[in-house]
């Protein structure tokens, strides 16, 4: 447990730094209220130990671990929006808290922030952007209809969850510049992590 916190530690403080240096102060505030108010840190913390199970740059693969969250936490604010949630891990959601276009406004600037972060390696903004449109994809496919049968929940978990886990394990082994059959590899058995996550999830709504 120690070993992980340690790692989870270190990724809550380069996202305060990273928050802390945003532009105007009101834009901060929003970002600090949705970015730094929990969560466990499930996805960075893949990319880090992805990158360090490869013996890759820690450093690098620590602002794409908290890319990823901040995409993350972006894609929570929309979610809230469109589930008219009040609360997001115990605290007004972002919209509640400073209204609808704020809220956007805020999701916005979580995403320009972390593509940032991944603009130091042309692999690393594909694999965001792949993950993005899945994540789209899946989001609208919900407001359409849920789905009918396992084929289609678990397209959708993948979209939903999956996507993002992908995108988090292949920035950890892009980090310590591996190959791209061990990229794909990484990215492959996050997905599926990623599905499991967001079963689970979806089983403790329901129960």
């Amino acid at each position: 447990m120690e070993y992980l916190e340690r790692r989870r530690d270190r990724v809550e403080e380069r996202l305060e730094e990273v928050v802390e240096a945003v532009e105007p102060t009101e834009l901060q505030k929003q970002l600090r209220h949705v970015a730094l108010s929990g969560g466990k840190r499930v996805r960075p913390m893949v990319t880090l130990l992805v990158c360090e199970a490869l013996d890759g740059n820690e450093d690098l693969a620590l602002d794409y671990a908290v890319g990823v969250e901040l995409v993350h936490n972006a894609s929570l604010v929309v979610d809230d929006v469109i589930d008219d949630s009040d609360l997001r891990r115990g605290t007004p959601a972002a919209w509640a808290q400073f209204g609808y276009g704020p809220a956007i406004v805020a999701s916005d600037g979580l995403l320009g922030e972390a593509f940032e972060l991944f603009s130091t390696d042309e692999r690393a903004m594909q694999a965001v952007a792949e993950s993005m449109v899945n994540l789209g994809e899946g989001e609208a496919s919900e407001l359409v209809d849920r789905p009918d049968d396992e084929t289609e929940y678990m397209q959708l978990a993948r979209r939903k969850t999956g996507a993002l886990f992908r995108a988090a394990a292949e920035l950890g082994a892009i980090a310590a510049d591996a190959d791209a059959y061990t990229v794909e590899a990484f990215g492959q058995y996050a997905e599926r992590v990623g599905g499991a996550f967001q079963m689970r999830d979806d089983v403790l709504d329901a129960t």
